[in-house]
């Protein structure tokens, strides 16, 4: 079973995303996510963030799957 929900800071339209910061939104969608498997990808300050804050409302380091994006480096020039 997946579940997938679109995160938006600020909704300005009608997006139909969820509105507010991902850990609150999470947090409530899922207050406990022990026995869940978490998959965390995007800004490598909210990826660690997020691992840190699911790990200790219940989730085990084993469930959680993470993936920060990070820039990849410039090619280089001959």
């Amino acid at each position: 079973h997946v579940a997938f929900h679109r995160v938006v800071l600020d909704d300005a339209g009608d997006s139909g995303a969820e509105v507010g910061s991902l850990d609150a939104v999470l947090t409530a969608l899922v207050p406990s996510p022990k026995s869940w498997g978490v998959v965390l990808c995007g800004d490598p300050a909210i990826v660690q963030g997020m691992r840190r804050r699911v790990f200790l409302a219940g989730a085990s380091m084993a469930d959680i799957r993470a993936d920060a994006f990070v820039p990849s480096a410039p090619a280089a020039t001959p």
